[in-house]
């Protein structure tokens, strides 16, 4: 579900940030580019994990910004297709269900995807004549991606 990603970039530093620490401006400017951000082929990105690697800065006369190549880790939210996740439901229409997993609020599961039989409330009617099972609004499901 989770994992660690190598990403390398060259990394702005505005001169007004010159006299705090380096490292920190660093973290806080790839935050900024790239938490809760999605990246093709990558997953969502969570959270800067460590440096792997921090080249020299250059600073470019036209602006006064330092540019620096970093290699880092990022934490990745990229579930595997199969893999069976916890959520709750959010709302429900005919079309779909909507799932929160509290750091992701959108994840949608369409009607067809849902078990069969079923039907609009939702309900999942395990066999004929046996228990349904309800999926009221807040209630916490598993869904397999």
């Amino acid at each position: 579900m989770f994992v660690l990603t190598r990403i390398s970039d060259v990394i702005p530093v505005a001169p007004e940030l010159f006299d705090a620490d380096y490292t920190q401006v660093l973290v806080e400017e790839i935050d900024r580019k790239y938490a809760n951000k999605v990246i093709a082929d990558v997953g969502l990105c969570i959270t800067l994990y460590d440096f792997v690697s921090i080249g020299d800065a250059f600073v470019h006369p036209s602006d006064g910004t330092s540019h620096s190549q970093v290699e880092f880790r990022m934490v990745v939210f990229r579930p595997f297709v199969g893999e069976v996740l916890k959520g709750r439901i959010v709302s429900c229409t005919e079309e779909h269900i909507r799932v929160s997993m509290d750091f992701v609020q959108d994840i949608i599961i369409p009607s067809y995807a849902l078990q069969t039989p079923s039907y609009l409330l939702w309900v999942w009617k395990y066999s004929e004549g046996q228990e349904k099972f309800y999926m009221d609004l807040h209630e916490e499901i598993r869904f397999r991606v």
